[in-house]
């Protein structure tokens, strides 16, 4: 192949998978695209390694709750959600995925009381 095969050729665009794109960024972009297609065991596992790369962002652990209740297990979301308030600390989009979970696990009560808190946290 010589050197000046690819001279006047297009560049060729920075793909999301090149070195210059952060491991996290690269994982959380992966996780929502699995998501998003209903692929949930993929999707967890690339929230897992978003998690590996910054365990204080809070997106990851949502997702990961979120694809949880979405696989129909709100009591293994309730566990990720207990490890999430500990790591980042309790906020509304916390308390509003508890009053998710709590709700699909018939826990009515709780739900509207997670709900509840929601709102007045989202207010402050």
């Amino acid at each position: 192949m010589s050197r000046f095969e690819n001279i006047g050729a297009r560049p060729r665009p920075v793909l999301a998978d090149t070195p210059t794109v952060q491991p996290y960024r690269r994982a959380l972009e992966l996780a929502e695209a699995a998501h998003r297609r209903g692929r949930y065991e993929s999707a967890l596992r690339w929230y897992g390694r978003a998690l590996e790369e910054d365990r204080a962002a809070p997106a990851p652990w949502l997702g990961q709750v979120q694809a949880l209740l979405d696989m129909g297990q709100p009591s293994e979301a309730m566990v990720w959600l207990e490890q999430a308030g500990r790591v980042i600390g309790e906020g509304p989009e916390l308390s509003a995925m508890r009053a998710i979970a709590s709700a699909r696990s018939g826990a009515l009560e709780d739900a509207m009381a997670y709900s509840d808190q929601a709102l007045r946290a989202g207010r402050d």
